[in-house]
């Protein structure tokens, strides 16, 4: 299924010279984390229908599954991705391009422990990755 290609990262002018991948949930758990440590709000089946600026804060409009309210906060941040409604709210381009549309993520447990190395595939439409973490993952 998955070819293997040596690729040596070691010789790259970085401080940096080695590959970190880490489970998306360990990423979005210290995330979360520091965002309340820092007091921010979460909010989750939300979805920014618009919002305006002044010189103290935003006021958001939201929907949600209760219905339509809205969110008066010192600082909207849009990290809703390539798509994102807040930048598109605030007029502001996107400057990156799109390369991937859709994106599936899975933990999976192997029944055999999976060689310590990162693998890629890719096609003219699909890209695929496997990176063990360690225990069967």
């Amino acid at each position: 299924l998955f070819g293997a290609v040596p690729f040596d990262i070691g010789g790259l002018p970085s401080r940096f010279p080695f590959l970190l991948v880490t489970p998306q949930y360990e990423v979005e758990k210290l995330l979360l984390r520091r965002a309340l440590e820092n007091g921010a709000v979460i909010r989750y089946g939300t979805e920014v229908a618009g919002l305006e600026q002044d010189g103290d804060g935003v006021t958001v409009s939201v929907r949600t599954d209760a219905g339509d309210t809205t969110v008066r906060t010192g600082y909207l941040v849009g990290a809703d991705g390539a798509r994102s409604a807040v930048r598109e709210s605030l007029g502001l381009p996107f400057p990156g391009k799109v390369v991937i549309r859709s994106v599936a993520l899975a933990d999976v447990r192997f029944t055999e422990e999976p060689p310590l190395v990162v693998r890629v595939h890719g096609t003219g439409g699909a890209f695929g990755f496997i990176a063990p973490f360690g225990d069967g993952y």
